[in-house]
């Protein structure tokens, strides 16, 4: 294994995933408990998906494909009537009993 170039830039790369990663963590707890705001960073990061899977689908299928699919459904999924219908009584599906 080859030494980093630059500790620096591998130390910003490593927090860079960290904060991505909490970023797309924080979208999944949002569109979980029904939160409006969540829909649109979501997509963003489909399409994002989306955009690294259409190429590796020429090179590399076992990996573009899954991409691909997963980035489908999750943003066909976002915009679900029942996902963004809001309920009657205001209440996200994990306030009921």
């Amino acid at each position: 294994m080859d030494r980093p170039a630059s500790f620096v830039g591998s130390a910003f790369l490593a927090l860079l995933v960290v904060l991505l990663g909490a970023g797309v963590a924080s979208v999944s707890v949002g569109l979980w408990r029904g939160q409006r705001w969540s829909r649109s960073p979501a997509l963003v990061w489909q399409v994002l998906q989306a955009s690294v899977a259409v190429p590796a689908l020429g090179s590399r299928p076992q990996i573009g494909v899954p991409l691909l699919v997963a980035a489908v459904l999750v943003a066909v999924g976002a915009f679900t009537p029942g996902v963004v219908e809001e309920p009657a009584d205001g209440r996200t599906p994990l306030d009921r009993d």
